[in-house]
């Protein structure tokens, strides 16, 4: 049976839509506004859909960057954990509803995301050369750009998503750039035997800046085959949907540790915000608990249970799947953070005169604690994004539809899929362009691209690296952004017998 994908547009996009009244905020501060409604992006035309049919070439995208293409929108969580340097600004003054023996030097933060994901087409970059050096060839890249714009709406009263209180909270100018097989390891002058396969296959690099101050390269494989049936979401073996006990060690990725130390995670003793139900908790929203809560026990432990969640709704054909990560690794040196001054820890001047910054203590000296850098904290830095990691899988959908009695003399006909979870995130109808006149009802398969990805960055403030953990699930937009897709159908081929 042929695949009836979203119908496919010229690769001519050379503009970003961006909200007029776009504008970064802290999300807590935010909350306890209760902001008005935003006016929604400018609506962008929907993604062409398809997959290679060959194996992918130098100056090529391949089977994963093939599929970034027009735009996605969807949502998600996003999971920040931080020291709290006092009531600011940024944070709400202390909440009297908070028991007393709450710590209040750090604050766990959920956010109900709304996310739009842009894709440049690949036309705008067209190839990238390289240049190589003694045995290396020179290559040529290939990639797209992208604008990712992330909102906050979540209701705190309900823990439910809602468009009326949208807070904007993150946006990200990049590049996806698919760097070719090469052959000869990167630094290391050898030439490779003749016939031999290349030394380090083809990779993915997503390069990218974060207005806080930060930049990232991250790396990983290009992958190179499709996977048939859903992805596997990796979910941490403490949740695996039982209830987890206030004494386990709850080795989690939402927990803080030890800077380079991750077996050392802070006890439940100091942070008691990362205990579901202690009522000695001091976070946003303080109450995650609810009959309507998204944010379950499971999701508060391990945000990659929504996605597995949305997943076991859904009809999913195949999917593709890689990871880029920012730490330099043996096989793909290269690749890291950067940070603006005041995220990294400075340079102390031990010459300095009075008013300057103590010098840094002994580390015996450290009290994991507290995290005033006066005192006696070896650390200075202010969120010092240290490392990233991003895991995204790219899946195939497929519903089904029924077609109704249709002539090209009348207007294409909008088909609500029968088969859909109205709960899960999709097309909530499909524009059909039957390639003949339909006589009577037909039942056909059409199918859509969703992306998904979970991604963790380290915040180093003080001696500990915060994790700050971000999901989403983002299918095809559409023009009148009416979650309608346009697709052509071949009638006889995609008929459900």
């Amino acid at each position: 049976m042929a695949l009836n994908f979203a119908r496919p547009l010229e690769d001519d996009r050379r503009v970003f839509f961006i909200s007029p009244d776009f504008n970064i905020q802290p999300v807590d501060e935010a909350i306890a506004a209760q902001l008005p409604l935003r006016t929604a992006a400018p609506a962008v035309p929907e993604p062409p859909l398809g997959r290679p049919d060959k194996d992918p070439a130098e100056g090529e995208l391949g089977i994963a960057l093939s599929r970034f293409t027009g735009t996605f929108k969807g949502r998600g969580l996003n999971m920040i954990f931080r020291p709290r340097n006092g009531p600011s600004s940024f944070d709400p003054a202390d909440d009297p509803t908070a028991p007393g023996n709450a710590l209040k030097d750090n604050l766990l933060e959920y956010d109900l995301t709304e996310e739009k994901l842009q894709f440049l087409g690949a036309s705008v970059l067209n190839n990238v050369p390289n240049r190589g050096f003694g045995k290396q060839e020179h290559v040529n890249l290939k990639g797209t750009p992208y604008i990712q714009t992330v909102a906050n709406v979540l209701n705190p009263v309900d823990v439910t998503p809602t468009s009326k209180l949208k807070t904007d909270i993150h946006f990200e100018p990049g590049l996806f750039m698919r760097v070719p097989a090469l052959n000869a390891t990167p630094g290391v002058d050898v030439a490779p035997q003749s016939g031999s396969p290349p030394r380090t296959p083809a990779t993915i690099t997503r390069m990218a800046s974060i207005p806080h101050g930060t930049t990232i390269n991250a790396q990983g494989l290009d992958p190179t085959k499709v996977e048939a049936g859903p992805p596997v979401i990796p979910l941490w073996d403490d949740v695996n949907g039982v209830s987890i006990p206030a004494s386990s060690n709850r080795k989690l990725p939402t927990i803080p540790f030890t800077i380079d130390n991750p077996s050392q995670r802070v006890p439940k003793t100091l942070f008691h915000n990362t205990v579901y139900d202690d009522p000695d908790k001091f976070r946003i929203p303080q109450t995650v608990k609810g009959p309507k809560s998204v944010i379950t026990q499971n999701v508060f432990y391990d945000p990659n249970w929504l996605l597995k969640q949305n997943n076991d709704k859904k009809n999913i054909v195949d999917h593709i799947t890689f990871t880029v990560t920012t730490e330099k690794k043996k096989a793909l040196q290269g690749g890291g953070t950067a940070n603006i001054a005041f995220l990294s820890e400075p340079e102390i001047d031990k010459a300095a005169g009075p008013g300057s910054p103590p010098d840094n203590p002994d580390d015996s000296e450290l009290n994991t604690t507290t995290f005033n850098p006066d005192a006696n904290n070896p650390s200075r830095s202010n969120a010092d994004a240290a490392h990233m990691e991003a895991t995204f899988w790219i899946s195939t959908v497929r519903n089904e539809i029924i077609i109704p009695p249709w002539n090209p003399k009348i207007t294409l006909p909008i088909c609500v899929p029968v088969d859909q979870d109205p709960s899960v995130q999709g097309p909530r109808a499909f524009r059909v362009r039957p390639n003949r006149p339909v006589i009577k009802p037909t039942r056909v398969a059409v199918h859509s691209t969703q992306i998904q990805y979970s991604q963790l960055v380290l915040l180093n403030f003080g001696p500990l690296s915060w994790p700050h953990i971000s999901v989403a699930t983002l299918v095809p937009d559409d023009p009148d952004d009416k979650n309608i897709l346009t697709v052509d159908v071949d009638v006889d081929a995609a008929m459900v017998h």
